[in-house]
């Protein structure tokens, strides 16, 4: 895997960053980069490599990359970001916006972080429980965090509120998709009613019934 933020990235996200504040009347060290910071942050996501752990010469530190990325998410910058990259895929018609499918996965907090819970997956390790949405295509639409020991069912409607209206098509943009795709883990009938009362046609695979939801052999287009 490449580690390294592609230049393409970088450009197209730097002017959703908030302005540095250049050194007071005083002097001092001008604040690290962003375009710095986003390349660690990046680094990190993409390898797995703990803030603690970066290797030499990357330009900052790694708790430096971290306090920053805390404070682009109060300011919104990554929901911006998704909004943007969203509208430049369906400008060109990349997004079936029809279809959604939800899926989740479990990530074990090492020393506890908030949302998390003892994990039923991993040996009741403390974990914190993802759940994502795609698009048809596979492409991300939003995703919620929750404690491992959350129900899948519980984290349905809370996921499908975070479906994004995007914008870069002719017509206003979607409110809702049409329909929802999801294994076992949210069967429920309360969720089942919950999803056809907002106009969406959910295909949750029931318990003990046949693995799989039938999406190598039902189109989504």
């Amino acid at each position: 895997m490449d580690a390294h933020l592609p230049d393409a990235i970088s450009q197209s996200v730097m002017h959703m960053l908030p302005e540095q504040s250049p050194p007071g009347r005083w002097g001092g060290r001008p604040p690290i980069s962003h375009e710095i910071v986003l390349r660690v942050i990046w680094f990190v996501l993409t390898s797995g490599c703990s803030w603690r752990k970066l290797p030499a010469g990357m330009g900052c530190f790694g708790e430096t990359a971290r306090t920053r990325l805390a404070h682009w998410q109060e300011l919104g910058v990554w929901q911006r970001m998704l909004a943007s990259i969203l509208e430049q895929r369906h400008r060109k018609q990349g997004l079936n916006l029809e279809v959604v499918i939800l899926e989740s996965t479990h990530v074990r907090a090492l020393g506890g972080v908030a949302d998390s819970a003892p994990s039923p997956l991993n040996r009741r390790k403390s974990g914190t429980k993802y759940t994502l949405m795609t698009d048809g295509n596979g492409t991300p639409l939003a995703m919620i965090s929750t404690s491992a020991n959350t129900s899948d069912h519980r984290c349905l409607l809370p996921v499908v509120e975070q479906y994004p209206h995007v914008k870069g098509a002719s017509g206003r943009p979607r409110k809702n998709p049409e329909t929802l795709y999801a294994d076992a883990g949210y069967d429920s009938e309360a969720a089942r009613q919950t999803i056809r009362a907002r106009g969406i046609i959910p295909h949750i695979r029931r318990s003990n019934t046949a693995h799989g939801s039938g999406l190598g052999k039902t189109p989504v287009h």
